[in-house]
Protein backbone atom coordinates (compact mmCIF):
# COMPACT_ATOMS: atom_id res chain seq x y z
CA UNK A 1 0.00 0.00 0.00
CA UNK A 2 1.08 3.42 -0.72
CA UNK A 3 0.66 6.88 0.44
CA UNK A 4 1.11 10.37 -1.55
CA UNK A 5 0.59 13.76 -0.18
CA UNK A 6 2.00 17.02 -1.60
CA UNK A 7 3.39 19.48 0.97
CA UNK A 8 4.70 22.88 -0.15
CA UNK A 9 6.06 21.37 -3.62
CA UNK A 10 7.71 18.53 -1.44
CA UNK A 11 6.53 15.10 -2.41
CA UNK A 12 6.57 12.46 0.74
CA UNK A 13 6.02 8.99 -0.10
CA UNK A 14 5.36 6.50 2.59
CA UNK A 15 5.51 2.81 1.95
CA UNK A 16 3.86 0.16 4.15
CA UNK A 17 4.63 -3.25 3.83
CA UNK A 18 5.09 -6.66 5.98
CA UNK A 19 8.03 -8.75 6.01
CA UNK A 20 8.29 -11.59 8.14
CA UNK A 21 5.52 -10.11 10.43
CA UNK A 22 7.03 -6.83 10.84
CA UNK A 23 5.91 -3.76 9.34
CA UNK A 24 8.89 -1.28 7.86
CA UNK A 25 7.72 2.43 6.92
CA UNK A 26 10.12 4.14 4.51
CA UNK A 27 10.02 7.67 3.87
CA UNK A 28 11.99 10.23 0.75
CA UNK A 29 11.97 13.38 0.43
CA UNK A 30 11.89 14.59 -3.32
CA UNK A 31 12.53 18.38 -4.64
CA UNK A 32 10.64 19.86 -7.62
CA UNK A 33 13.08 18.19 -9.93
CA UNK A 34 13.10 14.81 -8.40
CA UNK A 35 15.81 14.25 -6.64
CA UNK A 36 15.48 12.21 -3.00
CA UNK A 37 17.69 12.89 -0.13
CA UNK A 38 20.35 10.36 0.28
CA UNK A 39 20.72 8.00 3.62
CA UNK A 40 24.01 5.92 4.52
CA UNK A 41 24.11 2.61 5.12
CA UNK A 42 23.76 3.75 8.99
CA UNK A 43 20.51 5.51 8.25
CA UNK A 44 21.93 8.83 8.83
CA UNK A 45 21.02 11.65 6.78
CA UNK A 46 23.09 13.11 4.38
CA UNK A 47 22.80 17.24 5.32
CA UNK A 48 25.04 19.61 2.90
CA UNK A 49 25.34 23.15 4.80
CA UNK A 50 25.48 25.06 1.44
CA UNK A 51 27.50 28.65 1.28
CA UNK A 52 26.30 31.40 -1.13
CA UNK A 53 27.41 34.21 -2.92
CA UNK A 54 26.78 37.46 -2.01
CA UNK A 55 25.99 39.06 -5.41
CA UNK A 56 25.55 42.27 -3.21
CA UNK A 57 29.33 42.34 -2.12
CA UNK A 58 30.41 41.00 -5.92
CA UNK A 59 31.79 42.59 -8.47
CA UNK A 60 33.32 42.20 -12.18
CA UNK A 61 32.88 45.89 -13.55
CA UNK A 62 36.55 47.44 -13.80
CA UNK A 63 36.34 50.75 -12.27
CA UNK A 64 37.92 54.04 -13.14
CA UNK A 65 40.95 56.02 -11.69
CA UNK A 66 39.86 56.42 -7.67
CA UNK A 67 36.18 55.58 -8.02
CA UNK A 68 34.89 53.16 -5.28
CA UNK A 69 32.72 49.76 -5.30
CA UNK A 70 30.60 49.71 -2.33
CA UNK A 71 28.99 46.39 -1.71
CA UNK A 72 25.22 46.44 0.05
CA UNK A 73 24.92 45.14 3.61
CA UNK A 74 24.54 41.36 4.20
CA UNK A 75 22.80 39.55 7.03
CA UNK A 76 25.11 37.10 8.65
CA UNK A 77 23.57 35.29 11.09
CA UNK A 78 23.42 32.07 9.62
CA UNK A 79 27.29 31.81 8.13
CA UNK A 80 30.33 31.32 10.15
CA UNK A 81 32.97 32.76 7.96
CA UNK A 82 33.69 35.07 5.20
CA UNK A 83 35.73 34.69 2.02
CA UNK A 84 37.16 37.40 -0.61
CA UNK A 85 38.77 36.74 -3.48
CA UNK A 86 40.26 40.04 -5.71
CA UNK A 87 41.90 40.21 -8.74
CA UNK A 88 42.90 43.62 -10.31
CA UNK A 89 44.88 44.53 -13.03
CA UNK A 90 46.01 47.63 -10.79
CA UNK A 91 46.68 48.58 -7.93
CA UNK A 92 44.37 49.66 -5.04
CA UNK A 93 44.31 52.98 -3.15
CA UNK A 94 46.20 52.59 -0.05
CA UNK A 95 44.38 50.23 2.22
CA UNK A 96 41.91 50.13 -0.62
CA UNK A 97 39.92 47.13 0.40
CA UNK A 98 37.64 47.31 3.30
CA UNK A 99 36.07 44.90 5.05
CA UNK A 100 33.62 46.39 7.00
CA UNK A 101 30.84 44.79 10.01
CA UNK A 102 27.88 46.66 11.39
CA UNK A 103 25.57 45.61 14.28
CA UNK A 104 23.13 47.69 12.95
CA UNK A 105 23.71 48.22 8.99
CA UNK A 106 24.48 51.89 9.30
CA UNK A 107 27.70 52.11 11.42
CA UNK A 108 30.70 50.30 10.30
CA UNK A 109 32.57 50.25 13.04
CA UNK A 110 34.86 47.26 12.54
CA UNK A 111 36.94 47.52 10.00
CA UNK A 112 39.82 45.21 8.49
CA UNK A 113 41.84 47.01 5.86
CA UNK A 114 44.44 45.90 2.99
CA UNK A 115 46.59 47.62 0.30
CA UNK A 116 45.67 44.93 -3.17
CA UNK A 117 48.77 45.05 -5.63
CA UNK A 118 48.14 44.87 -9.13
CA UNK A 119 47.90 41.16 -11.50
CA UNK A 120 48.66 39.26 -7.73
CA UNK A 121 45.13 37.99 -6.68
CA UNK A 122 44.51 37.92 -3.36
CA UNK A 123 42.25 35.92 -0.66
CA UNK A 124 41.07 36.87 2.61
CA UNK A 125 39.07 35.35 5.27
CA UNK A 126 37.22 36.52 7.82
CA UNK A 127 34.58 35.44 11.03
CA UNK A 128 31.47 37.10 11.32
CA UNK A 129 31.61 38.92 14.48
CA UNK A 130 28.66 41.66 13.75
CA UNK A 131 24.65 41.07 12.16
CA UNK A 132 25.94 42.80 8.80
CA UNK A 133 28.77 42.34 6.63
CA UNK A 134 30.11 44.38 3.02
CA UNK A 135 33.06 45.44 0.92
CA UNK A 136 34.26 48.07 0.12
CA UNK A 137 37.07 48.83 -2.44
CA UNK A 138 38.74 52.01 -3.83
CA UNK A 139 40.43 51.75 -6.74
CA UNK A 140 44.32 53.64 -7.32
CA UNK A 141 45.32 56.26 -9.86
CA UNK A 142 45.01 54.33 -13.18
CA UNK A 143 41.50 52.73 -14.65
CA UNK A 144 40.88 49.30 -14.45
CA UNK A 145 40.42 47.14 -17.56
CA UNK A 146 40.06 43.87 -14.90
CA UNK A 147 38.48 43.28 -11.72
CA UNK A 148 36.95 40.42 -9.99
CA UNK A 149 35.58 40.91 -6.35
CA UNK A 150 34.00 37.73 -4.81
CA UNK A 151 32.59 37.57 -1.48
CA UNK A 152 31.06 33.85 -0.16
CA UNK A 153 29.78 33.14 2.80
CA UNK A 154 30.08 29.76 4.35
CA UNK A 155 28.32 28.06 6.78
CA UNK A 156 30.94 26.04 8.70
CA UNK A 157 34.34 27.15 9.24
CA UNK A 158 37.25 26.58 6.99
CA UNK A 159 41.26 26.73 6.64
CA UNK A 160 42.13 30.43 5.79
CA UNK A 161 44.10 31.87 3.00
CA UNK A 162 47.54 29.52 2.93
CA UNK A 163 51.59 30.33 1.27
CA UNK A 164 53.95 27.88 0.23
CA UNK A 165 57.03 27.84 2.96
CA UNK A 166 59.15 29.53 -0.12
CA UNK A 167 56.79 32.66 -0.33
CA UNK A 168 57.21 36.25 0.72
CA UNK A 169 55.42 37.36 3.49
CA UNK A 170 53.91 40.76 3.18
CA UNK A 171 52.02 43.60 5.78
CA UNK A 172 48.72 42.66 3.63
CA UNK A 173 48.81 38.89 3.79
CA UNK A 174 45.90 37.04 5.83
CA UNK A 175 46.73 36.13 8.65
CA UNK A 176 45.58 34.55 12.50
CA UNK A 177 46.78 35.67 15.42
CA UNK A 178 48.58 32.64 17.82
CA UNK A 179 49.27 32.73 21.29
CA UNK A 180 50.77 29.56 22.98
CA UNK A 181 53.27 28.07 25.43
CA UNK A 182 56.55 26.33 24.75
CA UNK A 183 57.36 23.48 26.63
CA UNK A 184 59.85 21.02 26.20
CA UNK A 185 61.44 18.51 27.94
CA UNK A 186 64.36 18.86 30.04
CA UNK A 187 67.33 15.60 30.89
CA UNK A 188 65.40 14.23 34.19
CA UNK A 189 62.16 13.48 31.92
CA UNK A 190 59.61 16.69 32.90
CA UNK A 191 58.24 19.17 30.62
CA UNK A 192 58.74 22.17 31.52
CA UNK A 193 57.58 25.77 30.18
CA UNK A 194 60.33 27.85 28.61
CA UNK A 195 60.41 31.64 30.43
CA UNK A 196 61.69 35.25 29.25
CA UNK A 197 64.11 37.42 30.65
CA UNK A 198 63.05 40.52 33.06
CA UNK A 199 62.88 42.28 29.30
CA UNK A 200 60.33 40.09 27.64
CA UNK A 201 63.51 38.43 25.46
CA UNK A 202 63.57 34.44 24.55
CA UNK A 203 65.75 32.60 27.18
CA UNK A 204 68.51 30.86 25.63
CA UNK A 205 70.76 28.25 26.83
CA UNK A 206 74.61 28.36 25.69
CA UNK A 207 74.97 24.72 26.37
CA UNK A 208 75.27 23.54 23.24
CA UNK A 209 78.25 26.35 22.51
CA UNK A 210 80.37 25.01 25.38
CA UNK A 211 83.21 24.31 23.23
CA UNK A 212 83.59 27.84 21.55
CA UNK A 213 81.88 30.51 24.02
CA UNK A 214 83.14 28.78 27.62
CA UNK A 215 86.31 26.90 28.88
CA UNK A 216 84.66 26.23 32.60
CA UNK A 217 81.39 24.64 32.42
CA UNK A 218 80.03 28.69 31.89
CA UNK A 219 81.37 30.04 34.76
CA UNK A 220 83.05 32.73 32.28
CA UNK A 221 82.00 33.42 28.76
CA UNK A 222 84.30 34.03 25.83
CA UNK A 223 82.38 37.08 24.35
CA UNK A 224 84.15 39.84 22.55
CA UNK A 225 83.05 43.25 24.04
CA UNK A 226 82.61 45.98 22.12
CA UNK A 227 82.50 49.45 21.53
CA UNK A 228 80.30 52.19 19.45
CA UNK A 229 82.31 55.13 18.77
CA UNK A 230 80.97 58.39 17.79
CA UNK A 231 79.69 58.03 14.79
CA UNK A 232 77.59 54.53 15.86
CA UNK A 233 80.00 52.10 14.40
CA UNK A 234 80.96 49.27 16.40
CA UNK A 235 84.19 48.12 16.71
CA UNK A 236 85.76 44.63 19.15
CA UNK A 237 87.67 45.77 22.06
CA UNK A 238 91.83 44.27 21.90
CA UNK A 239 93.71 43.07 24.13
CA UNK A 240 97.57 42.64 24.97
CA UNK A 241 99.02 39.10 24.98
CA UNK A 242 101.81 40.53 27.02
CA UNK A 243 99.77 41.31 30.01
CA UNK A 244 97.35 38.24 30.34
CA UNK A 245 94.71 40.06 27.93
CA UNK A 246 94.72 43.49 29.39
CA UNK A 247 92.36 45.82 27.59
CA UNK A 248 94.39 47.67 24.88
CA UNK A 249 93.08 51.65 25.51
CA UNK A 250 94.36 55.00 23.90
CA UNK A 251 94.01 58.12 25.45
CA UNK A 252 91.93 60.52 23.58
CA UNK A 253 94.65 62.97 22.59
CA UNK A 254 96.37 60.11 20.75
CA UNK A 255 93.49 58.72 19.11
CA UNK A 256 92.95 62.15 17.63
CA UNK A 257 96.56 62.31 15.90
CA UNK A 258 95.45 58.46 14.51
CA UNK A 259 91.99 60.52 13.33
CA UNK A 260 94.49 63.53 11.69
CA UNK A 261 92.24 65.62 13.68
CA UNK A 262 95.74 66.97 16.11
CA UNK A 263 97.36 70.22 15.62
CA UNK A 264 100.89 71.49 16.32
CA UNK A 265 101.81 74.88 16.05
CA UNK A 266 105.30 76.73 17.61
CA UNK A 267 106.61 79.96 17.99
CA UNK A 268 110.14 81.82 18.97
CA UNK A 269 111.63 85.19 20.09
CA UNK A 270 113.55 87.74 22.02
CA UNK A 271 111.94 89.48 24.81
CA UNK A 272 113.23 92.70 26.12
CA UNK A 273 113.94 93.87 29.68
CA UNK A 274 110.21 93.83 31.08
CA UNK A 275 108.48 93.30 27.57
CA UNK A 276 105.84 91.52 26.83
CA UNK A 277 104.76 88.83 23.97
CA UNK A 278 100.82 87.97 23.02
CA UNK A 279 99.81 85.24 20.96
CA UNK A 280 95.83 85.10 19.97
CA UNK A 281 94.05 82.21 19.47
CA UNK A 282 90.77 82.98 17.69
CA UNK A 283 88.14 79.64 18.00
CA UNK A 284 85.60 79.58 14.84
CA UNK A 285 81.69 79.30 15.42
CA UNK A 286 81.07 75.34 15.24
CA UNK A 287 76.79 75.04 14.82
CA UNK A 288 75.63 72.12 15.98
CA UNK A 289 74.86 70.30 19.64
CA UNK A 290 76.21 67.59 21.20
CA UNK A 291 78.09 64.85 18.73
CA UNK A 292 77.20 67.48 15.99
CA UNK A 293 79.77 70.62 17.41
CA UNK A 294 83.41 70.31 17.23
CA UNK A 295 84.89 71.24 20.40
CA UNK A 296 88.95 72.06 20.88
CA UNK A 297 91.09 70.76 23.50
CA UNK A 298 94.45 72.93 24.05
CA UNK A 299 97.26 72.20 25.70
CA UNK A 300 100.79 74.25 25.80
CA UNK A 301 104.41 74.63 26.71
CA UNK A 302 106.20 77.97 26.98
CA UNK A 303 109.81 77.91 27.42
CA UNK A 304 112.24 81.26 28.45
CA UNK A 305 115.72 81.61 29.12
CA UNK A 306 115.11 83.65 32.10
CA UNK A 307 112.39 84.46 34.42
CA UNK A 308 108.67 84.82 32.83
CA UNK A 309 105.29 84.73 33.47
CA UNK A 310 102.22 83.55 31.52
CA UNK A 311 98.18 84.85 31.98
CA UNK A 312 95.89 83.14 29.99
CA UNK A 313 92.92 85.22 29.10
CA UNK A 314 89.23 84.72 27.58
CA UNK A 315 87.00 87.46 25.94
CA UNK A 316 89.88 89.35 23.96
CA UNK A 317 89.37 92.17 21.78
CA UNK A 318 91.50 93.30 19.71
CA UNK A 319 91.97 95.83 16.58
CA UNK A 320 94.87 93.62 14.73
CA UNK A 321 95.07 90.22 14.67
CA UNK A 322 98.80 90.33 14.35
CA UNK A 323 101.21 87.89 12.10
CA UNK A 324 99.31 84.19 11.81
CA UNK A 325 101.05 81.01 12.56
CA UNK A 326 101.29 77.47 10.93
CA UNK A 327 99.14 75.04 12.52
CA UNK A 328 100.45 71.11 11.13
CA UNK A 329 98.76 68.11 10.79
CA UNK A 330 100.62 65.57 13.49
CA UNK A 331 99.32 62.98 11.08
CA UNK A 332 101.55 63.17 7.94
CA UNK A 333 99.22 61.07 5.97
CA UNK A 334 96.21 63.12 6.59
CA UNK A 335 95.00 65.39 4.47
CA UNK A 336 92.94 67.45 7.00
CA UNK A 337 93.09 71.11 7.40
CA UNK A 338 90.84 72.03 10.66
CA UNK A 339 92.19 74.21 12.45
CA UNK A 340 92.05 77.14 15.10
CA UNK A 341 93.31 80.85 13.57
CA UNK A 342 96.40 81.34 15.64
CA UNK A 343 98.31 84.64 15.64
CA UNK A 344 101.81 86.17 17.21
CA UNK A 345 101.62 90.29 18.07
CA UNK A 346 98.19 91.29 18.13
CA UNK A 347 97.11 94.73 18.21
CA UNK A 348 95.05 94.13 21.48
CA UNK A 349 92.18 96.31 22.56
CA UNK A 350 90.92 95.03 25.94
CA UNK A 351 92.69 91.69 27.16
CA UNK A 352 89.47 89.80 28.86
CA UNK A 353 89.10 87.80 32.09
CA UNK A 354 91.98 86.29 33.10
CA UNK A 355 91.64 82.41 33.59
CA UNK A 356 94.87 81.00 33.69
CA UNK A 357 97.81 82.72 35.40
CA UNK A 358 99.71 85.05 35.81
CA UNK A 359 102.24 82.11 36.63
CA UNK A 360 105.58 82.36 37.09
CA UNK A 361 108.69 80.10 36.26
CA UNK A 362 112.07 80.00 36.65
CA UNK A 363 113.77 80.67 40.34
CA UNK A 364 115.62 83.97 39.68
CA UNK A 365 115.84 86.19 37.34
CA UNK A 366 119.39 84.63 35.83
CA UNK A 367 117.74 81.50 35.63
CA UNK A 368 115.57 80.05 32.97
CA UNK A 369 112.30 77.55 33.07
CA UNK A 370 109.20 76.46 31.48
CA UNK A 371 105.96 76.43 32.08
CA UNK A 372 102.73 73.51 30.44
CA UNK A 373 99.64 71.99 31.51
CA UNK A 374 98.95 68.53 30.72
CA UNK A 375 95.30 69.41 31.43
CA UNK A 376 93.46 70.62 28.31
CA UNK A 377 91.41 73.35 28.18
CA UNK A 378 88.57 72.92 26.12
CA UNK A 379 87.82 76.29 24.10
CA UNK A 380 84.88 78.04 23.78
CA UNK A 381 83.20 77.98 20.35
CA UNK A 382 83.01 81.58 18.28
CA UNK A 383 85.49 83.40 21.37
CA UNK A 384 89.18 84.99 21.11
CA UNK A 385 91.69 83.43 23.61
CA UNK A 386 95.02 85.41 24.19
CA UNK A 387 98.25 83.93 26.11
CA UNK A 388 100.53 87.27 27.51
CA UNK A 389 104.21 86.41 28.27
CA UNK A 390 106.43 88.52 30.14
CA UNK A 391 110.03 88.87 30.44
CA UNK A 392 110.91 89.68 34.01
CA UNK A 393 113.98 90.15 34.13
CA UNK A 394 116.13 93.50 32.74
CA UNK A 395 118.14 91.03 30.30
CA UNK A 396 117.02 89.63 27.02
CA UNK A 397 115.24 86.76 27.46
CA UNK A 398 114.56 83.92 24.15
CA UNK A 399 111.36 82.26 24.42
CA UNK A 400 109.98 79.01 23.26
CA UNK A 401 105.68 78.87 22.54
CA UNK A 402 104.31 75.45 21.71
CA UNK A 403 100.55 74.89 21.63
CA UNK A 404 99.18 71.58 20.89
CA UNK A 405 95.13 71.28 20.00
CA UNK A 406 93.20 68.36 18.83
CA UNK A 407 89.34 68.72 17.41
CA UNK A 408 87.33 66.45 19.23
CA UNK A 409 82.66 66.27 18.50
CA UNK A 410 80.65 66.72 21.61
CA UNK A 411 83.11 65.96 24.44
Amino acid sequence: MAISSNINNREFDKFLESSDGKTVVRTSIVDEAGNKISVNDDGQLHVVLRGSICDGCSTSTPLVAGATFTGTANDMLDYGIIFITVYSDQDSATDGLSLEQSSDGTNWDIKDHYTITATHGKTFAIQPAAKFFRVVYTNGSVDQTAFRLQAILKKTNSLPSSHRISDSIIDDDDAQLIKAIISGKNPAGHFVNFTSTTQGNFKVSLEELENTVSDDSNAALKVSPYLIDEDGAVYRMLSDNMFGGSPVVIQSEHHEIHCGDSYETTYHTDLGNGATQDILIVVPDEPGTGQDQKLYHLTGLIEGENECSVTFYEGTTVSDNGTALTSINRNRNSTLTDFLDIYHTPTVTTTGSSIFGPWHFGVGRSFGGSRGRADEFILKNNTTYLIRITNQTSNTTYINVELDYYVHPGV
